[in-house]
């Protein structure tokens, strides 16, 4: 007996474990993808972190936490807390950017997100400059 390791056995023979592999992906990429298209053009988006040296305005995501919800068969679908920070040098550019993106996600659905809403946000001003926290919670299947 061979044992092989290669993602097309995971695929083929354990497609619930191998889905459960790649749910934080798709979702990253289709979040960053919406952000691109309702972000103004030099608005900077990065996930995790910004660069060291970063232009104004700039959005920052990040998946905060996530639950999956199991069933007899394995994993069925998750809900992810993602947190957004648009920061800028301008108190309006943070806030028309913050709105842009709330109008764009608050309510989106798609292929790989079931359903996205807004549950908080805050604002503020610290050494960065001025920012604005949006919280959303996304519904993804496994």
């Amino acid at each position: 007996v061979q044992y092989c390791s290669c993602a097309h056995y995971e695929e083929r023979y354990n497609p619930v474990r191998y889905n459960t592999r790649r749910f934080m992906q798709r979702v990253n990429k289709e979040l960053f993808k919406r952000l691109e298209e309702i972000l103004p053009n030099k608005t900077g988006i990065y996930p995790v972190i910004a660069d060291q040296v970063v232009r104004f305005p700039y959005v920052v995501y990040n998946c905060s936490s996530f639950v999956a919800r199991r069933t007899k068969d394995g994993v069925d679908d998750y809900r992810m807390d993602y947190g957004i920070s648009v920061i800028s040098d301008k108190f309006d550019e943070a806030d028309a950017i913050a709105d842009s993106i709330m109008a764009g996600l608050d309510g989106y659905r798609s292929k790989n997100i079931q359903s996205c809403i807004l549950v908080s946000g805050s604002s503020g001003v610290d050494g960065n400059g001025f920012f604005q926290n949006l919280d959303f919670q996304i519904e993804s299947d496994g």
